[in-house]
């Protein structure tokens, strides 16, 4: 079809084709060039133009067009998406038009004016959403867009160190900060004397959206111990008993180890002397009994520690 229709004087079959437009729900395919000095009206119908439509009256709804460029492409938990804006695919209707979306990936968000920005919070596959835009009077035309799949995140995390042990501990003796685990047996011996280097896996508390990350190295300190201990003399105090946050070991000879245990033998601290005085941090412990053991080469004295 190919119909010039003049400003004020609308041919016969121009007017049909504003009729059809303005009062049917149906597809009009233009194949030639279409000069609109009237109304044109896509309410309720669908344009696919082959040709040119040159408008010089008004488009009376807004017409909504999808793009490849408003998808939002493959994204990872906790880095921000690049921003995207939809509002150059809308025409017609009464502005100013306010945008909406639904179906969106936790995190992302369309303002009203158009613009796709945020940052993934939780992991998941790909998917689609829907945009939708309102022009001045309340009429709406909505597009689905896609979106690709979010990874998960890499957690951070501190690798242990101060790790420290005695010869014919083994690894079920070495206490690690939470989240992580030995990669090993926990019956795998410490080693001899010196630092030795095992992995551990860090497991992060939020497993949906973060990685778990594994053959994270990191080293034990092995100090020659004896296993026959003759008793510490009475110069090792331990204070403030009871505790609330941290307890001071004093009349040391800087080359203790030093553990704090539970009443089943479980390790929960394991540090080494540096000089005649140590620092225990309690302050995360449940309230209870604990034991502390001073160890020297060959020596050994074991205290009762009260947390509040």
């Amino acid at each position: 079809m190919k119909q010039n229709c003049k400003n004020g004087r609308l041919s016969a079959i121009c007017m049909m084709l504003l009729i059809t437009l303005a009062a049917q729900a149906q597809t009009i395919v233009i194949d030639g060039t279409l000069v609109n000095n009237g109304l044109f009206d896509n309410c309720e119908g669908t344009v696919i133009n082959n040709g040119t439509i040159l408008n010089n009256g008004t488009i009376l709804c807004p017409l909504f067009s999808d793009s490849e460029t408003y998808d939002i492409p493959a994204s990872t938990v906790n880095t921000a998406i690049a921003t995207i804006d939809v509002s150059g695919g809308v025409i017609g209707g009464e502005i100013p038009y306010t945008f909406t979306a639904s179906e969106l990936p936790a995190g992302i968000a369309i303002s009203t004016a158009g613009i796709i920005s945020g940052t993934p919070t939780k992991a998941g596959a790909a998917g689609t959403a829907i945009l939708t835009v309102t022009d001045n009077k309340g009429v709406e035309k909505s597009i689905d867009i896609s979106h690709g799949a979010i990874s998960k995140a890499t957690p951070t995390y501190e690798v242990p160190t101060g790790l420290t042990a005695i010869t014919g501990q083994t690894l079920a003796d070495v206490a690690l900060p939470s989240g992580f685990n030995w990669e090993a047996e926990l019956t795998t011996s410490v080693g001899d004397a010196g630092d030795n280097e095992f992995t551990v896996t860090y497991t992060p508390a939020d497993t949906d959206n973060y990685l778990e990350i594994t053959g994270i190295k990191v080293i034990i300190t092995v100090m020659k111990g004896n296993r026959i201990y003759s008793p510490i003399d009475n110069t090792v105090q331990l204070f403030p008993n009871p505790a609330n946050d941290r307890v001071t070991l004093s009349g040391l000879s800087g080359n203790e180890i030093i553990t704090l245990t539970d009443l089943s033998g479980r390790i929960l601290r394991n540090i080494q002397a540096l000089d005649e005085k140590a620092i225990l941090a309690v302050g995360d412990l449940s309230s209870g009994v604990y034991l502390v053991r001073i160890i020297q080469a060959d020596a050994v004295k074991t205290m009762k520690l009260v947390k509040n």
